[in-house]
This record gives structure tokens, sequence and C-alpha cells, in this order.
């Protein structure tokens, strides 16, 4: 029995747990699978080899050699593969050759021209090399050094199409085969040369290393690995270097025994308590990064602007993460597309800002040409379909994998063209309970540094407390748009009531006034103590004229006033839409005449009633034309035109038009929303064309506007149904 024997043992039990380790993590990838059956062969290969330093006499340890032999021959075919697989290479007919020679392999293994005899050193038992084992070590050797190479011009690829987590990881895999070339010590003691054979050592840091990045390759980095190596050599020299000291040099090999497996149990501990400091000293800037990214996302929730909300996340991201481009989509209120809302350009400008665009962004580009405010993603889209599924931060490499081990997928493949045209690394959702509201797109990181599973984490708590926080700024938007309406609801409505009141004030004394003139004008004409020149007793009677038929106006204007301040009853009944239009005129006339506007007034003879409410036909003329009089005030000639006439034999229409700065036609979809206007800010609040609308939908009517666009003029127009008996006619179907 030697101590010599145990370092082995339980370096081919921790390859077979990393192998199973690594096949648990996804069984269904190939590349996992090859890795698995690589890690079982070493493993075969160790446990030969175990039981043969163990063995009491040289026949015995031949065979152990011999098992272990024919687990190497695959050792060099399954390294082959695995690089091929992970490179996407189709090298059927090789690797056809390489596992059809392995057999005969494994046979000649048995034979004296691979192994021919045992010699017996210090560590136990080791095999001398027959006559034909240098064929096999050739060929070992150069499979091995032809996956070097291929792993060397993939890095290559890699790099210049900057695939960058495809890069970090084929590094890994390459540091992890260059340090697998230290086991060669192996072959070359079995040329009896007496070095003590420590290939064990460098098969479990080369499989350690390929697991690490198959595992966990999203946060590789080179310096953290090249750092575990040697966390890993100086832990594993302590663990095994002192019971060898005391076995060897004292010869207390019970001592040296117990000391090891002492040793064995806290190494592990130790070992993580290094890689921690190691990592933390390294990546000191990343968790930097992560710390303020984390602060930002708590800290979202006290804005209460969306636009400046999203600006200084877009912000906080691309300066943080050293961002190339980065953009937000926030779903539009139709719920079926996804528009840009804010983004971050890069330096190579090439796309202009959308026009349309009314943020206080100043123009510039980015050198995406789907990045433009507007810019609309479907939410049939396969990319939101993909984070829909997932409902976590989706990486391109991620996505580039998952498609390499299932190519007939057409999602995958579709979602990798997406965020290719986006120019999206990485893509995090909004996402508010199930409902996702948006997401955030991200671009390559320079330096070409990688998004690491911390960072992905840190970025996935990031989208759900900005889901939060863009809830929280159009709650605080609605209600202050409710808040408001109510506010100028009640202050029209006082309005309303004042204007009424003033009405009565001013109707009382004109009655009084009209009833004086009325009895002045009588008494001159008819009461023979008013003695007179003829002449002159008709001059006054006709000034007292005159002054009645203008209090007899101001009555009407009045009525008017009263009738319009009613608002109506909202009762639907037949209503002589003429008779409506009367009524607004004594309201508007005047203003009409003392702005110089020229009014023509087009009404069909005999046109039918509609169903609906008088005055709220009024408010509607008054609307219509009010917007023609602001929109032709700064022109030199002023003209509005009205027209009501029967359209087909079921419609009665009303064209409002002008020659005023006209309407974008942009706008023409959105002008009967709420709040919004063409005037400025302190000319308009948006709501009166919205009434109109309301009131064209109660009547079962259709409101329009059109025009050729800026300084063309702009006509607003609305259909109504004739009324017929006890029935609203339906549409003409020609509309």
């Amino acid at each position: 029995m030697t101590i010599y024997a145990f370092p082995p043992i339980i370096t081919c039990i921790l390859l077979f747990i990393i192998g199973i380790v690594v096949l648990r993590n996804n069984r269904y990838s190939v590349v996992n699978r090859v890795f698995t059956l690589f890690c079982f062969s070493l493993s075969g290969w160790l446990f030969g080899y175990s039981l043969m330093y163990l063995s009491p006499d040289k026949t015995q340890a031949m065979f152990w050699a011999r098992v272990g032999f024919s687990f190497i021959v695959f050792i060099p075919i399954f390294a082959y593969h695995f690089i091929s697989r992970l490179l996407n290479r189709s090298n059927k007919e090789l690797l056809t050759l390489l596992y059809s020679l392995s057999g005969p392999a494994v046979l000649l293994g048995w034979t004296k021209y691979i192994y021919k005899e045992i010699g017996d050193y210090f560590w136990g038992y080791y095999p001398i090399a027959g006559k034909l084992y240098f064929l096999f070590l050739l060929s070992f050797s150069v499979l091995f050094s032809y996956g070097l190479v291929l792993l060397y011009l993939g890095l290559r690829r890699s790099y210049r199409a900057n695939n960058i987590l495809l890069t970090q990881q084929l590094k890994c895999v390459f540091v992890a085969f260059l340090f697998g070339t230290t086991g060669i010590v192996d072959y070359v003691v079995k040329y009896e040369v007496a070095i003590y054979p420590f290939g064990y050592i460098s098969a479990l840091i080369f499989i350690s290393l390929i697991a690490y990045a198959i595992i966990k390759y999203r946060f590789m980095n080179v310096k953290v690995v090249i750092a575990n190596i040697s966390i890993f050599i100086f832990v594993y020299a302590l663990v095994l270097g002192i019971p060898f000291e005391l076995g060897y040099k004292y010869g207390h090999w019970k001592t040296s025994l117990w000391t090891m497996l002492l040793l064995a149990s806290g190494g592990p501990f130790l070992f993580m308590y290094l890689q921690r400091r190691a990592e933390n000293v390294i990546l000191q800037e990343e968790k930097r990064i992560q710390g303020l990214l984390t602060k930002a996302s708590y800290g979202m929730r006290t804005l209460r602007n969306l636009s400046k909300l999203l600006d200084l996340t877009i912000d906080i991201l691309a300066k943080n993460l050293g961002l190339e481009n980065a953009a937000i989509f926030l779903v539009e209120p139709d719920n079926v597309t996804y528009s840009i809302r804010s983004f971050w350009p890069s330096k190579d400008n090439s796309i202009a800002i959308h026009e349309g665009h009314k943020g206080d962004k100043s123009p510039a580009s980015v050198n995406v040409s789907a990045y433009k405010i507007g810019a609309r993603i479907e939410k049939a889209d396969p990319l939101v379909r993909f984070l829909h599924e997932k409902q976590h931060p989706v990486l391109l490499e991620e996505v580039k994998l998952a498609q390499d081990t299932n190519k007939g997928d057409k999602r995958l493949l579709e979602t990798i063209r997406k965020m290719t045209d986006l120019k999206a690394s990485a893509v995090v959702p909004i996402f508010i309970e199930d409902y996702l509201q948006g997401f955030i797109v991200l671009g390559a990181r320079k330096e070409k540094r990688t998004y690491s599973l911390e960072l992905v984490n840190v970025l996935a708590a990031l989208g759900n407390q900005a889901g939060l926080a863009i809830e929280n700024c159009n709650y605080i938007f609605s209600e202050a748009k409710r808040l408001e309406a109510e506010g100028l609801k009640e202050r029209m409505s006082s309005l309303d009531h004042m204007a009424a009141s003033m009405a009565h004030e001013i109707d009382n004394p004109m009655h009084i006034i009209r009833q004086s003139l009325t009895f002045t004008q009588f008494m001159i004409a008819n009461d023979t103590r008013v003695n007179l020149a003829p002449e002159i007793k008709a001059d006054i009677t006709e000034s007292l004229s005159r002054s009645i038929n203008a209090g007899e106006r101001v009555s009407a204007m009045v009525k008017a006033i009263l009738d319009y301040a009613k608002m109506g009853t909202g009762q639907l009944k037949p209503v002589v839409i003429k008779e409506a239009l009367d009524g607004f005129l004594q309201l508007i006339s005047p203003q009409i005449k003392e702005e110089g506007i020229d009014l023509t007034i087009e009404v069909e003879e005999n046109l039918p009633m509609v169903l609906g409410d008088r005055i709220q036909f009024e408010e509607i003329f008054m609307n219509f034309v009010r917007n023609s009089m602001h929109a032709v005030k700064l022109k030199e000639k002023k003209s509005i035109s009205l027209k009501m006439f029967r359209k087909g034999y079921s419609t009665v229409r009303i064209e409002c038009s002008d020659n005023g700065y006209g309407i974008d036609k942009s706008f023409l979809d959105s002008m009967f929303l709420s709040s919004t206007t063409t005037k400025g800010s302190s000319e308009g609040t948006g709501l009166g064309l919205y009434r109109v609308r309301k009131i064209v939908d109660k009547f079962n009517g259709k409101v329009w506007g059109e025009s050729e666009g800026k300084d063309k003029g702009a006509r607003l127009i609305v259909e109504f149904p004739v009324y017929d008996g006890d029935k609203i006619a339906q549409m003409d179907k020609k509309n």
C-alpha cells in the first residue's frame, strides 16, 4: 500500500462528479454529453492507475495498467470531439475514423507492444512503454495539437466577429488545454524517466476549467481563470505536499495518511475563501458597477416624470456599463406595438432622430437603423414572445448557443436576427406582474467586457424596479389629467352659471330700456302736446327705432347665451339643425365682424331632421368655428366657410373649412383625443374637439378632420344619420 495512490483516487472521483454535474446542467446539449464522456475517460484512466499503485505484485499492476490504458485510448478522441462541437464544426469522417480505430487500439493495449513490463518506483508500480507505444503517443500529440490550433482559430474568428461571450468561453477552454499539456509528463515516465507522474493534477485543473467555461461561461474572465488555477495549485500542493513530506522524509505513513484526510476536508473551504478574495480584487470594478445599478434601481421610484425617468435610466446604464448603444421600448396605447421612448446614441452618428419626436432630446443619431423615436416592434415579434416566455434578461450569446443545440427552432433564429438588427447584446424585460410593459435593449460593452451572471441578476432587478417606476409615473400623470379635467369642468360650470346670471342682469334693465324707448316713440308720434318740426320729429322717431332694434338684438343674444349655458338636456330628440345654426350665429356674429372674418354660410334647403340636442349642436358649431377663427387670425384675408347638406339618402353632413395654418397629417388621427391641441399651451386646453367627439358619438355620428398640410387650411367634418320616424337611418353604405 502506498500513500501515492490516494491523490489519483480522489481526483478520479472528482472528475466523475464534474462529468455528472455538467451533464445534468444540460443533458440535451451535444457539447455537454461529449464533455461528460471526456470526464469519464479520464476518471477511468485514474481508476485503473490508482489500483495499479495499490497492487501487491507486478502481474496485478500490469492488469490495472492495461485497464487504465483502455480508457486512455478515448481521451484524445473525446477531446477532439468536444472541441469540434464547441466550435460547431462538422467533421464526421474524421470522427468516424477515430472511433473505428479505438477498438483495435484497446485490444492492442492488452499486448506487450503497448506496455512491455511494470517498473517499480518510489511512488509505486508504473508501466514501461512497448515497441508500438510511440504510435499512440504520436496520435495523441497530433490530435491534442490539432485541437489547440482549432481553438486558436475559433478564438480569432469570434474576436473579429465581436462575439464577446464566445470569445471569453474559448479563451478559458484554450487556457485549460494549454495547461493540460503539462500532463505530458506521464508519457515521459513510461520511457523510464523517474519523474513523479502528476498528470492527474493537470487533468483535474484542466477539466475543472472547461466545466467552469461550460456552466458559468457568462462570467468568464481570463484573469479570474488564471487566479483560480494558481489558487488551486497552491491548495492542492498544500494538501498533498505536507503529507508527502511526512511520509517520504520521515517515514510516518500513517500520520501522513491522516494528515492528508484532514487537509483534504479543509482544502475546499480554503480554496473557496481564497477564490472569493481573488475575485473580489479582480472584479472590484464590476462589483462597484453592480452596486451603483442596484442603488439606481431603488431610486427610480422617486421620479414622477416618465420622460425624465426613461432618459435617466438609459444614461445610467450606458455610462456605467460602457455601452455602445441602448434603448428603451414601451408598449403603446394600442397594446399591440412597442415603440422607442429613449435611446443612447453611439459616437458614429448615422441615423437622425425621428422628426416626429416632441421630447427634449437634441437631434442626434446612432449607428442602429432601428433606433429612432417612434420606431416600433410588433407585440407578435419573436423577440417579444421570447421575453414573455423567459421573463428574465436575454443574452444574444445564450440564444445563439441554444440555436446551435436546436437548429430546427425558427423562433430562436428569428430572435437572433431581431437582436442583431437592434445591435442588442442583452435585452432586459420590464414586467408588471405578468404584463410585459416594455424592455431595455443593451448593446455591446466597451473594452470587450461581458454580461456576468451577477450583472444579469442586477439588470433583472433593475427591470422590475423600472416597471414599478413607470407604472408610478403613468398613475401620477393620469391623476393629474383627471384632476385637471375635473377642475376645468368645474370652472366651465362656474362660468356657465356666471354667464346665466349676467345674462339675467343685462336682460332685465334692457327690457325696461326697450319699454321706455317704445313709450317715448309712441308719445312723440301721437301726443298732441309734443310740438316739434316734422323733420326733427322724423329724425327722433328713426333714432328711437334703431335703439329699440338694437335692444331687441341684445335680448336675442342674451337668450342665446342662456340657452348655451344650459348645455342642453342630453336627451335625444328630433332637431332641425338650421335652428341650431341660427342660435349659434346670434352668439358668434359680433366677434366675426370684429375680427374681420369673411364667414360664408351655405345651407341646403329642406334638410331633414336629425336625432340629437339643439344646444349641443350649437356647441359643435361653436367649437368648429372658434378653431377656424384661431387658425386664420394671422392671415391677411380671413375666410371661413360653413356648409350643411344632405349626403346620400341617410346622412346630413356639416363642413367647416378655413384658409388658416392647416394641420399636420400626423396630427389628424389624434386631434379629437383628450388634451390634444394645435394651439399654444396658454391658448387651448385640447378639450373642445374632444367634447365634439363625445357629442357626435352620443348622436350616432362620426367626425374627422382633413388638411393638405401646413398653411393649406383645414376642414372639420361631421356627419349624422337622418331621423326617420322612430328610427335612426343607417349611414349611407357608400361612406
